[in-house]
């Protein structure tokens, strides 16, 4: 299962690229000034990963497969690789990045995520999409996840 620690901090570095699933559905599009927004929901299924000890310089990393959140039609792997930089108290500060690795090419995340609060399953942290390849290679935009750990929302805006 997906921790929930590892969760807010979606954000960048492909650890391990399980391979290119292919995609069912395209995800939502819509058209705003002169780009694009996609709106990619996704389900994440974690296959393995590490988990550091809350000491700075601890490193860990997360990774698996997803699917499109309505259909459940697999689209492709994903990521993570985390640092720790600083413990306060039962609190982590940890620098992310991630990377979704979807049939249509791959989108490259980051965060600096101060997890200075308890964790909520409704919540969501926002992360910065910093790069992509294939249809993305060109993309902005920014990715929502949730602390479950299951669900991330990619918003991809399309020059």
């Amino acid at each position: 299962m997906f921790t929930k620690r590892a969760a807010g901090c979606v954000a960048g570095l492909a650890v391990t690229v399980l391979g290119l699933v292919a995609a069912a559905s395209p995800p939502a599009v819509s058209t705003t000034g002169g780009s694009s927004e996609r709106i990619i929901k996704l389900t994440l299924t974690e296959t393995d990963g590490t988990h550091p000890d809350a000491i700075p310089g601890s490193t860990w990393v997360e990774f698996g497969t997803s699917s499109l959140t309505k259909s459940g039609a697999p689209y492709g792997t994903w990521g993570y690789q985390g640092v720790v930089l600083a413990v306060h108290g039962d609190a982590l500060e940890e620098q992310v990045v991630a990377t979704f690795h979807t049939p249509e090419g791959q989108i490259t995340t980051q965060i600096l995520d101060q997890d200075l609060e308890p964790r909520d399953p409704q919540n969501t942290q926002t992360s910065a999409i910093t790069g992509g390849t294939g249809r993305f290679s060109r993309a902005t935009g920014y990715i929502e996840a949730r602390d479950d750990g299951k669900h991330v929302v990619l918003h991809v805006f399309e020059r």
